[in-house]
């Protein structure tokens, strides 16, 4: 093959030819970062002040809807307590009040009461009054417990056998059953 070149030249020739291909690729290489960091940048700026506004929204938002929220929950409490005392409260005091009537009529002589409680129970719909007293006597007692359930005004009468240890002045718990609407 025919060379025109010295040897000396022609590796000059190759070098620059490396040279050349090398910062042609690396200028391509630089233009593209350059173009692709251009479309990119708005984008990344946009993002971010999208980030902050949701973030600083999103705590105004919190702030004021969690006292929102507090406040209005403590409301509707409120309301329901009183809703619940009004219409609920009604009718159970004066059923309440016909069944304490009767207790203290079906009550013997032989019987003291020291306390009148009363005791819900909602998952079964049923109230309880809780009677506590001292009897004088045995019989007297189981007088006033059989009076209490052959009275029909309560579901269940429960007086527990312990009640009926001593003879005379034995304390006494009787828990009466009862249906709610």
């Amino acid at each position: 093959m025919l060379h025109f070149l010295l040897q000396n030249n022609r590796k000059k020739v190759i070098g620059e030819y490396i040279l050349r291909t090398l910062i042609l690729l690396l200028l391509s290489i630089l233009i593209s970062f350059i173009i692709l960091v251009t479309f990119f940048l708005p984008s990344f700026f946009f993002a971010e002040y999208k980030n902050k506004t949701v973030l600083e929204q999103a705590q105004s938002v919190n702030l004021t809807s969690v006292k929102k929220y507090e406040s209005s929950v403590s409301f509707m409490k409120n309301i329901n307590g009183m809703a619940k005392a009004l219409s609920y409260g009604k009718s159970r005091n004066t059923l309440i009040t016909d069944l304490i009537n009767k207790i203290i009529l079906l009550k013997n002589p032989a019987i003291t009461i020291s306390d009148i409680s009363l005791a819900s129970n909602d998952s079964v719909h049923t109230e309880n009054i809780i009677i506590k007293g001292i009897s004088g006597s045995r019989d007297g007692l189981t007088s006033f417990y059989n009076d209490l359930k052959g009275d029909g005004s309560f579901q269940n009468v429960i007086l527990p056998v312990s009640s009926l240890i001593e003879d005379t002045n034995a304390p006494f718990t009787i828990t009466l059953s009862y249906a709610t609407n």
